[in-house]
């Protein structure tokens, strides 16, 4: 028999088994250990059997779950994945997922593991000792040692990828929050009193991106043609350092096109702009930031999200984020009709289903909409006219 089960003690199982013979023909043996019910070993044996059989198995090292986070955020996430998200996988690894995991070795590591983790995180996850972490947050955790893992198998540091065996929490359903037209016009006029009413203007009539605004330099606005051209994207690392990366994908390199309301305030814009570096002793460059302090050096992404939120509450908005701009954005386009290819090449979505998807909300009433037009023009056409009455008997 190529594996057998041997009984240690009570809920304590080893279990031997041949692996493939070596260059000099010589039987090798392994052994592991189990705890719980017999059950329990007979399935891991049986798994070890079964990647045996494939050509799949990978002998028991002593590499743990700390040892290939750092290899894989050193040897791959560092060199193939942009700054600010490198930054944010090893937050998640350091301050996570090694002080829960960290000391298992790659062969310990079960989905049960996985799922204490979930639970863990979802009760006391937050490093500052105030409960739980939301079911996104979470989810995404599972996604990142998810990808560790899979770089793991392809190293050939181990065979199985236990997140795969294991449901990532749900997120709740949450409504996506849109501005009225009346919270707009609040938003506006208190926003005129701040200098950031040009950034929170831009935002609304683009939907761009708060990282895509705050990357947006002079030379990459076309106002002659009434358009924009969205280049690069700004984040902030935790050693508060500036860093301007391209798009993250090929969609979100895009041109988007203004109205005039918009053209006209940018005009503003530069010429107060120009106002200030004249009083500074310096002229506005194609290469200088739309959106910068007095100095023109980069705004911190954080420090926009803290004034507009205190913009909100000035102007009586409440639940109201930076990023739900976009969202009004693209709902207001959606409800008077825009295709939503049209919608998506605006917001840089990569594809379509990716719009339908995050502004669902707004089908249903799409709908009623498409059915109160073809309706509305039946009847101003002469269609209607040569339509055959019933006949009556």
């Amino acid at each position: 028999m190529r594996g057998t089960i041997k009984k240690r003690a009570r809920n304590s199982w080893t279990l031997w088994w041949d692996e493939p013979r070596g260059a000099d023909g010589k039987r090798r043996q392994r052994n592991k250990t189990v705890t719980g019910p017999k059950r329990v070993a007979e399935a891991e044996l049986r798994r070890i059997l079964a990647e045996l059989d494939a050509g799949s198995y990978v002998p028991p090292n002593k590499v743990t779950v700390r040892g290939l986070l750092e290899q894989w955020l050193s040897e791959y996430v560092d060199v193939q994945v942009r700054p600010n998200t490198a930054e944010g996988y090893r937050i998640i690894c350091e301050l996570h997922i090694v002080p829960a995991l960290g000391i298992l070795s790659l062969e310990e590591l079960h989905p049960s593991h996985v799922i204490k983790y979930h639970k863990s995180a979802l009760v006391n996850g937050r490093r500052d000792g105030k409960g739980g972490l939301s079911a996104q947050t979470v989810k995404h955790h599972h996604r990142v040692l998810s990808q560790a893992l899979e770089y793991g198998i392809g190293q050939g540091l181990l065979s199985r990828n236990v997140c795969k065996q294991v449901k990532a929490p749900r997120p709740a359903y949450k409504e996506t929050k849109v501005l009225t037209v009346e919270q707009i016009a609040r938003l506006f006029e208190t926003a005129q009193e701040t200098p950031y009413f040009h950034l929170i203007h831009l935002a609304l009539y683009t939907g761009l991106r708060r990282s895509e605004l705050l990357g947006l330099r002079w030379k990459d606005t076309d106002l002659l043609s009434s358009v924009i051209h969205v280049t690069q994207g700004l984040n902030m690392l935790r050693n508060k350092l500036p860093v301007f990366a391209p798009p993250k994908t090929a969609k979100s390199r895009r041109s988007v096109a203004l109205s005039p309301d918009e053209v006209e305030a940018l005009q503003q814009h530069y010429a107060e702009r120009k106002v200030v570096c004249e009083s500074l002793g310096t002229t506005v460059t194609g290469d200088d930031l739309v959106f910068g302090d007095v100095y023109g050096s980069p705004l911190s992404p954080s420090t926009v999200s803290h004034a507009f939120g205190d913009i909100c509450r000035k102007a009586t908005i409440d639940g109201i984020r930076f990023h739900d701009l976009r969202h009004t954005h693209a709902t207001l386009l959606m409800k008077q009709g825009t295709n939503p290819k049209v919608v998506q090449e605006r917001l840089g979505h990569s594809g379509i289903p990716v719009t339908l998807d995050v502004y669902s909300h707004v089908v249903p009433g799409m709908q009623e909409l498409a059915a109160l037009q073809f309706d509305e023009k039946l009847k101003n056409s002469s269609y209607e006219a040569h339509m055959i009455s019933p006949t009556v008997n």
